[in-house]
């Protein structure tokens, strides 16, 4: 490990072999969603991923071991399974609104007609955009599952229980594998065709409030004053003026 006043120590991720920063910036000022394809011994992994301050966040996540639910029982490290694994994730995406990202390898190799091409192909194939060339993807027959069938064929029956145990024990005849991927293409089609016919949910149609219907105020009905009735006046009697009696003489 190199030393001195002016060394900088990397990042760990890109000490670990994780992570090329370079690239990786270059990626994040288009801002745009990256199409991550990652490959190992035994699955290959398609992943749409959008760049946030606070770290990446994952919108489809499909690996090949999900792919026996559409009926592909073989190795999940080969191009044909690498193929329907980009075919599922770009079928999920196109779901999920996602029309378009750009290619992240990370450090992995960039061969053509590997893998990561052949996942590349299907996510393509499932009608999402991606700047790419054309001489980079394996031949099509490749994808089917071709030079599996001309590698079964110069086996005895009692190699290929031994080299083709998978498909042994899953009753496949490796010779028709174009079958089977074909067979896959199609269940993942017709998944997404019943997702698309289903009728949307009801919106909760909410009832119009009933209108506080105002009770008209009744009118103050005002009684009629009654009439102060007037007492007659008695008549003041006159009292008979006494007559003055005359005096006798």
């Amino acid at each position: 490990m190199a030393d001195g006043p002016r060394y900088r120590v990397k990042l760990r991720r890109r000490r670990e072999g994780k992570t090329n920063y370079y690239a990786r910036r270059e990626m994040l000022k288009s801002s745009k969603t990256r199409l991550v394809i990652r490959k190992s011994t035994k699955h290959m992994r398609v992943q749409f991923v959008n760049a946030l301050p606070d770290g990446d966040i994952t919108l489809v996540d499909t690996s090949s071991y999900g792919l026996k639910n559409f009926g592909w029982k073989l190795n999940g490290n080969n191009i044909p399974s690498a193929y329907l694994t980009g075919y599922l994730a770009g079928k999920r995406a196109k779901d999920m609104g996602i029309n378009d990202a750009i290619l992240d390898i990370g450090l992995q190799s960039n061969t053509r007609g590997s893998r990561i091409y052949s996942g590349l192909k299907g996510v393509l194939d499932a009608g999402v955009s991606i700047p790419t060339g054309d001489d980079i993807f394996p031949e099509e027959d490749i994808i089917k599952g071709d030079h599996i069938k001309n590698a079964a064929e110069s086996y005895s029956k009692s190699e290929l229980k031994k080299l083709f145990s998978t498909y042994a024990k899953n009753k496949i005849d490796a010779t028709k594998i174009a079958g089977v991927v074909d067979k896959a293409i199609k269940s993942i089609d017709l998944n997404f065709a019943k997702k698309a016919t289903k009728k949307p949910a009801k919106k909760a149609t909410k009832k119009p409030a009933k209108k506080a219907t105002k009770k008209p105020a009744k009118k103050a009905t005002k009684k009629p004053a009654k009439k102060a009735a007037k007492k007659p006046a008695k008549k003041a009697a006159k009292k008979p003026a006494k007559k003055a009696a005359k005096g006798v003489n």
